[in-house]
């Protein structure tokens, strides 16, 4: 069905200005790349929902791909730098995903090191790979 699909899930505040805000920046930007973009908000706790946006193409368009696939590092670049982290994240951004937490990437790179030094289990997930524990 050529039928192409790619989503960005947001952990926002469980406020309604701060879910407003998230969709309405990402509706803005959907609307400059003249893409539709859907949303599904899911209660993961007490404090926090998770902003689902979903991207749907055609993948046989060479245009409209290239289109999605902007957009899609768009909103995942500009609400990380807004503060906003994603819950999981797909493989197009597995690279870039804890650009603002390097602390926590450095952690996990150590303890992945401690538990996989070999890097057997999901190599490069993430963009956790294996660090030597601190002598």
């Amino acid at each position: 069905d050529h039928c192409g699909g790619i989503w960005a899930g947001i952990v926002v505040s469980l406020e309604g200005k701060e879910v407003q805000h998230v969709v309405a920046h990402c509706r803005t930007l959907a609307a400059r790349k003249k893409l539709d973009i859907n949303f599904a908000l899911m209660v993961a706790g007490p404090r926090s929902v998770i902003v689902l946006t979903s991207l749907f193409y055609d993948k046989t368009d060479a245009d409209e791909t290239a289109r999605v696939l902007a957009l899609y590092n768009e909103i995942a670049e500009t609400t990380q730098a807004q503060g906003y982290q994603q819950y999981r994240t797909s493989t197009a951004y597995m690279d870039r995903i804890f650009s603002n937490a390097p602390e926590f990437k450095d952690l996990a790179c150590r303890i992945k090191g401690l538990l996989d030094p070999q890097n057997i289990l999901a190599p490069g997930k993430y963009g956790i790979d294996p660090l030597p524990p601190h002598r």
